[in-house]
């Protein structure tokens, strides 16, 4: 095929999308505020123009929503073993790490500009480029490659978002077959992006700083680019030459994901997104108008009479000093100062405004998630519930992004398994793995066996209490594992949170038995000692008991009866005689 063959395909896909395009402008136009006064008000002179910021401010709370929250990936293993599954935790977290390296060097986050896409296109385009497959063909032909290194220092993948309205993707009913970028852009970001492929013209309108229509357009076989002559008033520049088309690649570098439905027969209503309703019954321009009549109304009363005088004295009128603050009316005499009351503005105009907002509102999204309209005393669980069911109005949004981000995730592996360069990434948790290197060897990756899910639900506390709870109930119920139960609760690393509480418990359990141990010894040391005393006590007592040596008969002393002269013998003892009389007392003998 030659150049003016893919030009035909442009011209045909672009025709295709021409109406939708058009829509697409009307969500825009919306989205920045873009509605004029109508002509026939012009001339009317009172009215003050005033374009309702109501969608503005639905779009931007729903970007919000999302613009900041981690995407939780989830890598479905192909066996249920536990190395597998380890690998399957190991290749989340390398793509998690290579996600937040492509968001490092942009100014709004990837899911961020996805959300916004999907909310006012219902689609999201997005293009990523892998450097170091980009340095390693620049260097195989020897060109420059100090440019694309520098980038290099961001990560290893660069992620470009698109605005829907500037590609074109021809579909079968299987898959994306063609993509076509048509956007105006400098010359200089041209060169800036082909350096190499430039010829001097497009150089030459660099240096003075033309835009130009560039075109790109991707096939399974073929690359081409170049830029019409309809801005500049010369011949088409073909920048990649035709001996280089090409490119190679098993896949198309591109996330196209269209959020339309295939119900519809006509293209420009197949997408639906946040604005479809309120641009198509043409709610937005009524607000607008009834807005502006009832504010306008409301000005132009401000200046009325506050006074009315009157009497008969004409030549003479009240004088009001401004100056004081009693501002005392000093009343002509003859003549009476009677105060008006203050005009009110047309109630129906309000009534109106008021209900237009009210279905602008509900048609986008609810003053609930904007912070609004919040009843004084509502209960808790009652604005829970609410803000619930608001947030189901930008689910498909929801969904849609977390489509796209699992998209360009997969791009992530298919650029390595397509360039034979190992995908690499490192541990962010500080408890855990901060530092530690996870490498995915290319020749592992199996492009027929990518299944990635992406989770991003808004960070809501009641939710994240429910699934807890969910979970809890679903272990005792059913007995399911607790892996699954901490991915239910919204964990991106279950076995590796499991590793480290099991580390915590080790820990936790050694600590407990040396305390347990040592709380013994110093128990066992106690009651030795008390043992001790209590034995050398006793011993006190019997060596206190036991006779002198001077009485003990194995010493050569006499025995006790002996050495008790007397007083202890047996007559003595039993008060009897040795033939059992009674023996008198001392006192008696004495006596």
């Amino acid at each position: 095929m030659e150049l003016k063959d893919y030009q035909k395909i442009k011209d045909e896909m672009i025709e295709a999308d021409r109406k939708r395009d058009s829509y697409f402008k009307a969500y825009e136009d919306i989205a920045h505020l873009k509605d004029n006064m109508p002509e026939d008000w012009i001339e009317l002179g009172w009215i003050h123009w005033i374009n309702s910021t109501d969608p503005y401010d639905a779009l931007e709370t729903g970007v919000r929503i999302l613009s900041t929250v981690d995407p939780k990936v989830t890598f479905q293993p192909m066996a249920s073993d536990l190395s597998t599954r380890e690998r399957a935790n190991m290749i989340e977290k390398v793509l998690k790490w290579n996600f937040d390296c492509a968001n490092s060097r942009r100014e709004e986050t990837i899911q961020g500009d996805m959300m916004r896409s999907a909310l006012l296109y219902r689609a999201i385009v997005a293009q990523v480029i892998d450097l170091d497959w980009q340095i390693q063909a620049l260097e195989f032909i020897g060109a420059n490659t100090k440019r694309w290194k520098a980038m290099r220092r961001y990560g290893r993948f660069v992620v470009n978002t698109y605005n829907p309205r500037d590609v074109h993707v021809r579909r079968s009913g299987i898959m994306p077959e063609c993509v076509l970028l048509a956007q105006k852009k400098s010359a200089k970001a041209v060169v800036d992006e082909w350096g190499k492929y430039c010829n001097k013209d497009l150089k030459k309108m660099a240096e003075d700083n033309i835009t130009v229509t560039y075109f790109d357009l991707m096939d399974y076989e073929n690359h081409v680019n170049w830029i019409e002559p309809s801005d500049f008033g010369g011949s088409t520049i073909q920048i990649i030459p035709k001996s280089d088309w090409e490119h190679g690649l098993s896949f198309l570098p591109w996330t196209t994901i269209m959020g339309g439905t295939t119900l519809e027969q006509e293209e420009e209503h197949k997408y639906k997104p946040m604005f479809y309703g309120i641009n198509l019954s043409g709610q937005w321009k009524t607000q607008n108008m009834a807005q502006s009549l009832w504010v306008s109304d409301v000005l132009a009363r401000a200046s009325y009479p506050r006074y009315a005088e009157e009497g008969v004295n004409e030549a003479q009128n009240t004088e009001i000093d401004y100056t004081a603050p009693d501002r005392i009316a000093k009343v002509p005499m003859g003549n009476v100062l009677k105060a008006l009351p203050p005009e009110q503005g047309d109630p129906a105009l309000k009534e109106v405004n008021d209900f237009i907002a009210s279905q602008v509102d509900k048609a986008t999204l609810s003053r609930i998630l904007i912070g609004g309209n919040i009843p004084s005393g509502m209960a808790f669980s009652s604005l829970n519930l609410m803000t619930q069911n608001a947030l189901g109005v930008v689910k498909p949004a929801i969904r849609l992004t977390e489509r796209a981000v699992a998209e360009v995730m997969k791009l992530f592996m298919l650029w390595s398994e397509q360039s034979g360069i190992s995908l690499n990434g490192y541990g962010k948790n500080k408890k855990r793995d901060i530092g530690q290197e996870y490498i995915i060897e290319s020749n592992t990756i199996d492009p027929q066996a990518l299944y990635l899910e992406v989770e991003m639900m808004p960070d809501q506390p009641t939710d994240r209490q429910s699934r807890i709870n969910a979970a809890a109930i679903m272990v005792q119920a059913f007995d399911i594992s607790k892996e699954s139960a901490l991915e239910m609760v919204g964990i991106s690393d279950p076995l590796s949170l499991m590793e480290a509480r099991y580390m915590e418990k080790m820990v936790e359990n050694r600590i407990q038995t040396i305390m347990d141990t040592e709380r013994m010894r110093s128990q066992m040391q106690v009651q030795m000692e008390a043992q001790a005393i209590t034995m050398q006590m006793q011993q006190s007592a019997t060596q206190q008991m036991q006779p002198g040596t001077g009485v003990n008969p194995q010493g050569g002393a006499l025995p006790p009866q002996m050495g008790a002269q007397g007083e202890m013998n047996r007559e003595n003892v039993t008060g009897q005689s040795f033939t059992g009389e009674e023996l008198a007392t001392m006192n008696e003998v004495l006596g």
